[in-house]
């Protein structure tokens, strides 16, 4: 039996846990226009996705306050107007870490995850799998249920948990394993009827040589640093990349449950374009772009920075 260790242990991921009874997702899009009789735009294309949607209104706000990584904007380039994610900002070095996109050392993921989620528009969670049937008792430990990731791309055969797009159907390319999911736990009731969903326990495959556990919150705020419990002795099953969740739900919940498996957007570029030359400082007039579909967003990886005065304004979403 792997060991439970501190998840402030170095190593190379960092996950996620939600228990959250609703959500929904907006999906993408590439470039945009000013609607008529409001200052908006109209989303078009996927580039964005799975954050916002396409065919849908965003408000665009001009009189702007700082700057900040991870603010999601509407900028001009080559007489179009688009909207994406501000990766770096004047002074900025962003560099490439085993294809991840990287500012000034820190992965660009974390950077955006250190802010407040009422601040911005925050990447949206990418799904990986509803399915029910993913979920099997494991054989030595039955109160246990175990994900088992099986690939669509794969011949559905059991694989790492890939950074493939659900949406993106016609896309091929080389996919990369992901470091990084989250688990949805949607209960049956609402939940002000539940007493007890903290009884439940999650275990994380993180690394070769250990597994963490934890317990979900009834906060709607994803804990993406959450706690292992210290110095349990709970035994858990043996985890790997093909079977990284294990979920012990016991018989006093009592609960209808639904578990999705999600995971978060890896800002990458795995193919350069050579316009980048890898590391790259901003000038104090640049902005770094990119679209969180990473793998069709044309932006900064390919055309480099944009000037700050291509920045129309920040985009929020619009009010119904």
């Amino acid at each position: 039996m792997k060991s439970i260790k501190n998840p402030i242990a170095k190593t190379v991921a960092l996950l996620t846990v939600l228990a959250i009874f609703a959500s929904g997702y907006w999906l993408g899009f590439r470039s945009g226009h000013y609607g008529a009789s409001k200052q908006t735009f109209q989303i078009h294309g996927d580039s964005m996705q799975p954050t916002l949607a396409g065919d849908t209104l965003c408000e665009v706000v001009a009189a702007m306050g700082p700057l900040r990584i991870g603010d999601v904007v509407a900028v001009r380039w080559d007489g179009r107007d688009r909207i994406k994610r501000i990766a770096a900002l004047g002074g900025d070095v962003v560099d490439l870490s085993e294809g991840r996109l990287t500012v000034n050392s820190q992965r660009l993921e974390d950077l955006i995850a250190q802010r407040s989620k009422t601040e911005f528009l925050r990447p949206a969670w990418v799904p990986v799998s509803d399915d029910q049937t993913d979920w099997h008792r494991c054989e030595s430990q039955p109160q246990w249920l175990v994900y088992h990731h099986f690939n669509p791309h794969a011949g559905d055969r059991l694989t790492a948990v890939m950074d493939d797009y659900p949406t993106n159907t016609a896309v091929r390319r080389n996919l990369n394993p992901v470091d990084r999911l989250a688990l949805r736990i949607t209960p049956g009731k609402t939940m002000d009827q539940i007493a007890d969903l903290s009884d439940i326990q999650i275990a994380f495959y993180r690394a070769p040589d250990f597994i963490d556990v934890i317990n979900p919150t009834r906060s709607v705020t994803p804990a993406r640093d959450a706690s292992a419990v210290s110095g349990s002795s709970l035994s858990t099953p043996d985890l790997d990349a093909s079977h990284p969740i294990a979920v012990r739900i016991p018989a006093a919940v009592g609960l209808p449950l639904r578990l999705q498996v999600l995971r978060e957007i890896e800002y990458r570029d795995d193919r350069p374009s050579g316009r980048v030359s890898y590391p790259i400082r901003l000038d104090d007039d640049q902005v770094f772009v990119v679209g969180d579909n990473v793998p069709v967003s044309i932006d900064s990886r390919s055309v480099g920075p944009i000037g700050r005065d291509q920045i129309i304004g920040r985009v929020q979403q619009a009010s119904p």
